[in-house]
């Protein structure tokens, strides 16, 4: 039953597993009687205007500063597409590089921390990389809904049970194998429940943990189905590489499932 989504031959072992820099120059209007203004155009530029603009003032209500532009960008960021001027992921327009940037903290001399850009071939990898975690699940998803009335993770829920010891599995190392939350898990399990092809009980070692069973119904639908899924895999993903090309595509996923079970939680802003 190859073609889960889960690590592991037998389900039992553990579970699976773009910012750009200121802007170069943005154009607003205070009023419609008065023409366009440019402003942020550099720390030099902003010097410059200082001597002649008098004393310092606030910025009118609407200005947004350099670290707001960028924490906007920020939030467009990473979808592998390309914005305005070609501009993607990682994308280093070449502005900025080595300059003092004003993040609005009124602290004179603070130089911010370059982004670390993506070069042309690491932005090659990772947007193919981006492409295919994008466009694969949702063509497995399809076939699996077409042909066999399941989604790609309830297919990959009786695929964890059917490669168990005696086809069950405690919820939460069933999470791990299909590399969903509990919640998520929960909602599936209900729905294979009410069609007779997973059932839920305590276990008897533990009452707190809560055991699921692929039926004998259960496993007949995924031996129905598996063979659609896996020659739907064979098609887009075996037969497109080479041997020594799949090995490599093992290695691959394999370190970078292995950094994600070890990188610590992202750090809020």
């Amino acid at each position: 039953m190859s073609g889960a989504s889960g690590r592991g031959g037998s389900g039992s072992g553990p579970g699976l597993r773009w910012p750009i820099p200121g802007v170069s120059q943005v154009i607003r209007k205070r009023r419609r009687s008065e023409p366009a203004e440019v402003v942020d155009k550099g720390a030099a530029d902003v010097r410059d205007a200082g001597r002649h603009a008098g004393p310092a003032r606030r910025p009118p209500v609407g200005t947004s500063s350099r670290k707001a532009q960028a924490d906007s960008l920020n939030a467009h960021a990473g979808h592998g597409s390309d914005g305005a001027g070609g501009r993607g992921a990682g994308h280093d327009p070449g502005q900025g590089a080595g300059r003092e940037h004003d993040h609005g903290s009124g602290r004179a001399g603070e130089t911010a921390a370059e982004p670390r850009w993506l070069d042309a071939d690491e932005r090659a990898a990772w947007r193919g990389l981006i492409g295919v975690m994008t466009r694969l699940p949702a063509a497995l998803d399809t076939q699996l809904r077409r042909d066999a009335g399941l989604s790609h993770f309830e297919y990959s829920v009786l695929v964890g049970l059917s490669e168990a010891p005696n086809r069950t599995l405690a919820m939460a190392r069933l999470a791990q194998f299909t590399c969903g939350s509990l919640s998520r898990l929960s909602h599936a399990v209900k729905r294979l429940e009410d069609k007779g092809w997973v059932r839920r009980a305590p276990c008897a070692a533990d009452g707190r943990v809560t055991n699921a069973t692929l039926t004998d119904t259960g496993f007949a639908k995924l031996a129905d189905s598996a063979p659609g899924h896996v020659e739907t895999v064979r098609d887009l993903v075996v037969e497109a590489l080479a041997r020594d090309q799949l090995d490599q595509l093992a290695a691959i996923c394999g370190q970078i499932l292995d950094r994600l079970d070890t990188a610590p939680p992202p750090r809020p802003r």
